[in-house]
């Protein structure tokens, strides 16, 4: 592939072999396009990596050419295949009622006000803190004033107006002293309250949105869920809350202090001069031209930022959680190096962006304060022409250190700005993603529950990649054993996905008791249903808090039961802390096999009608497995029971057996059924008790998957 090849919306801007990087007509300003554009690639067959730019409207993408040999075609029928969908929503909009109608702008794009406003459920406190700062402001510019007046009495012999009252030269100084140190202390008082309220607000929209955040990734789908890095998600609802937080807690005092203060002093120029007023406003045109030059630049520098700090997040995050791999293959110079580059370009990123922000703050600041010496320059020769009096001149070069004053901390200002609207551009995204799978309206009983399944007439694919059920059927009744078993990808832990809704079915439908699970709540659907993995997932935590997640209304002597029922009471009561035990994150601090049964225990406190073994032995040894086969036994009576295994002795005496095959049921029975039948089962079966399949006249691996 060339440089510069042009297609229909595309332009390759650059190729090397395996990666791409195309510029994509109407991506740019366009975060929600992009972001859906990059998780949708990521699951299309031959592509490694895809970030997509909504900044520069760019799209990069790492592939693998032996898999992948027309990457414009495939950036075309995606591109096409959203607009389609973009455009439909927007039609469905417009149709729609005024409330479904602001949900889908939201769905769009949303400035960082926008954002703020969609967590904020009450506007007084962000009044009371605007009307705090501005009470502290018109206090601040008090001092000054009195300053000058003070200044203008010691210089002239008194002010007329304190004069006709009777006041002598000492008398004004000692009034204006009192209300010099009367403003400074308002001033304090007022600053105070102001700062409290801001941060009390900023605190509680920081909480809404990182509530709102992971509520909603909460009910996002698993096939998003799987796609997107943790780290990546972690760093969006933490720490771009935190920004928002920041932003909220300074830049609006700063902002309407500065503003309060250039209006008030304005007004006091126009008074005392408006020609000085005039004067004072000479930068305004310089400073127009320098943001619209800058501020897209500047804009871009932090999102680039945004996206270096994101990847760093994950790497550690990647790396911490892989310590073991990484010391049992000694990568820890390889991954040091890793982390040093990675660390490296977000300094330089972090470096460029305050730079260009700083030049920028720095410039305006400058015209600023050069604006505003302008009229004291012009008061200052008008004095000394005698066409105004001291008194007016002591004013104005009070009040305009003070104005000039504000533009103290622009830089820093600016960079917060820019910071946090890069982080709310990255909330409004990941809030913007909907949910493909949409939640039943019907309830179901769980006592009610009787656990018989129906499998009819399932197609399924995974993103992306080729069909893996084609018009598949499968019946499990209700309180049966039965066991699902194959080689890896034929489709056995995928069955159980789609029981659980995670991914959604392509057609056909699956009953549970004769009612379509898409009809069903999630939350009733996934109550009935029990599931214990190879990968067992424990919460840093105690063990009690971990089997008590079962069900959070169990008491501690059932807890206590379950964990005996699992055989886990032994080995619980014999640690130190017992129950108490911190198990540390994803329960490292245990076995294997004591981290199974804890998880067996969970599952049988939260007693479900239907419960599904996915491997939950195949990593431990012999003698654990033993202990957890007698614990499932017992959990596996009177309810519908899955097991998905690869080890047959372990499902042999199971009600009936499945052998799964490319998506399909190629045998079903009982264990000495299918040794019967001598087939593929009665394959495996020799194989795996260590017989040769051939030296039987039974069929090999071989010869059912070439």
């Amino acid at each position: 592939m060339k440089n510069g090849r042009v297609t229909s919306l595309l332009y390759c801007r650059s190729a090397l072999p395996g990666r791409e990087r195309w510029d994509v007509a109407n991506l740019r300003g366009k975060p929600f396009l992009a972001q859906q554009l990059e998780s949708e690639l990521h699951c299309r067959m031959g592509i490694i990596e895809v970030k997509a730019n909504a900044m520069t409207g760019r799209i990069l993408l790492v592939f693998d050419q032996q898999v992948l040999n027309n990457t414009a075609e495939l950036l075309r029928e995606v591109i096409d295949h959203f607009v389609a969908r973009i455009d439909e929503k927007l039609l469905e909009a417009r149709h729609a009622d005024p409330k479904n109608r602001q949900d889908f702008e939201h769905q769009d794009n949303e400035s960082i006000l926008d954002l703020i406003r969609s967590v904020e459920h009450s506007s007084t406190l962000r009044w009371k803190a605007t009307g705090l700062t501005s009470l502290s402001t018109i206090f601040s510019l008090t001092p000054p004033i009195t300053l000058g007046l003070i200044m203008a009495t010691a210089v002239s012999g008194g002010l007329p107006f304190l004069s006709g009252l009777g006041l002598s030269q000492l008398g004004q100084i000692g009034l204006l002293s009192g209300v010099f140190v009367g403003a400074n202390m308002a001033n304090t008082f007022s600053e105070y309250h102001a700062k409290m309220a801001w941060q009390q607000y900023a605190s509680t929209i920081e909480h809404e949105l990182r509530v709102k955040a992971y509520s909603h990734v909460q009910h996002l789908d698993m096939a998003y869920l799987d796609h997107e890095s943790s780290g990546q998600i972690l760093s969006v609802i933490h720490d771009d809350s935190v920004k928002i937080r920041e932003f909220l807690g300074q830049l609006p005092d700063s902002v309407i202090d500065r503003l309060t203060t250039f209006v008030l002093g304005g007004l006091f120029l126009i008074y005392i001069s408006p020609v000085s007023f005039l004067l004072s406003l000479v930068p305004l045109p310089v400073m127009m031209f320098i943001y619209r030059r800058y501020h897209k630049q500047i804009a871009k520098r932090y999102m680039e930022q945004g996206e270096k700090q994101q990847a760093m997040r994950k790497l550690l995050s990647n790396n911490l959680s892989g310590m073991p791999t990484i010391k049992g293959f000694s990568r820890e110079d390889y991954e040091q190096q890793r982390l040093m580059d990675s660390s490296s370009e977000l300094q330089h990123s972090t470096t460029a962006a305050f730079a260009d922000a700083m030049r920028y703050a720095d410039i305006t600041k400058f015209a600023m304060v050069a604006g505003l010496g302008l009229p004291i320059i012009y008061a200052g020769s008008l004095m000394i022409m005698g066409k105004i009096s001291v008194t007016v001149f002591m004013l104005q070069s009070f009040i305009m250190p003070k104005m000039i004053g504000a533009m103290g901390g622009l830089d820093h200002d600016y960079d917060l700005y820019q910071s946090s609207t890069a982080a709310s551009k990255r909330l409004s995204q990941i809030l913007s993603v909907q949910p493909k799978i949409r939640n039943g309206a019907q309830h179901i009983d769980l006592a009610s529950v009787h656990g018989d399944l129906r499998f009819e007439e399932i197609s399924f694919s995974y993103p992306g990649a080729n069909e893996l059920f084609e018009n598949f059927h499968l019946h499990i009744p209700a309180r049966s054993s039965v066991a699902l078993v194959g080689t890896t990808g034929s489709g056995k832990s995928t069955l159980t996905r789609l029981l659980l809704r995670f991914y959604e079915i392509n057609g056909g439908r699956v009953l549970l008791d004769e009612m379509d699970i898409c009809d069903l709540d999630f939350n009733d659907l996934r109550q009935v249903i029990g599931l214990v993995s190879q990968d067992v997932f424990l919460f840093h935590g105690t063990i009690y808090e971990n089997i008590h997640y079962g069900r959070l209304d169990a008491t501690m002597e059932e807890v206590m039961a379950a964990a005996k029922m699992a055989e886990a009471l032994h080995f619980i009561e014999a640690l130190p802390d017992g129950f108490d035990t911190i198990v540390g994150e994803r329960g490292q601090m245990l076995s294997g096999g004591q981290r199974q049964r804890i998880s067996i225990a969970r599952v049988i406190l939260k007693n479900p009608p239907i419960l599904i073994l996915d491997e939950a032995t195949s990593s431990v040894d012999n003698e654990t497995e033993a202990a957890i086969q007698h614990s499932i036994s017992l959990l596996a009576k009177d309810r519908s029971t899955i097991v998905i295994a690869h080890r047959l002795s372990t499902v042999r005496h199971l009600d009936q057996l499945y052998l799964i095959d490319h998506g399909q049921v190629i045998e079903a029975g009982t264990h000495e059924q299918l040794l019967e039948m001598d087939k593929t089962y009665a394959a495996l079966w020799k194989l795996q008790m260590g017989e040769r399949p051939e030296a039987q006249g039974l069929p090999t691996l071989a010869s059912v998957h070439p």
